[in-house]
């Protein structure tokens, strides 16, 4: 969550440097012309970006939509920083993956049944091996079933 005045100031100046007519609220030319300047060219995924920002539908971005957008990111972000800590925690050769004998390292060798239901529950490839991507899939999928 943005959780300090600084990071506010900071969201307010990148809004008001899109906002190039000054009027409080940015249209989808803005907000193109503000992501073309860091580079970013996906129109598609702009698509998607700018309706997930426009709530009320009405085809511009206000400043709490623009700042709902902007902390929801951040949580995003944070969140997938604290899965990847926790991954790569687990991921003791530092290869990518968490493998059969790393879970076995950590629960100790007498659980082979336990590893077996880790690699069924997360393995969704079954090629033998957890990767990010399928470690993140489950903890994002276990938070919101705790919702």
């Amino acid at each position: 969550m943005v959780s300090s005045e600084v990071e506010l100031k900071e969201l307010k100046l990148a809004f008001e440097r899109m906002d190039k007519n000054g009027d409080g609220i940015l249209s989808k030319a803005e907000i193109l012309e503000g992501l073309n300047h860091i580079g970013f060219e996906n129109m598609e995924e702009f698509n998607i970006l700018f309706k997930s920002m426009d709530m009320n539908d009405n085809g511009s971005i206000e400043y709490t939509e623009f700042l709902a957008a902007m902390i929801d990111h951040k949580k995003y972000i944070t969140d997938n920083d604290k899965i990847m800590m926790a991954f790569k925690h687990l991921d003791f050769n530092d290869n990518g993956f968490i493998e059969r004998n790393e879970i076995l390292k950590l629960l100790g060798n007498n659980n082979e049944d336990v590893v077996e239901y880790i690699l069924n529950l997360m393995d969704v490839n079954r090629d033998g091996k957890i990767s990010f991507e399928e470690f993140k899939n489950l903890m994002i999928q276990e938070s919101y079933n705790k919702l």
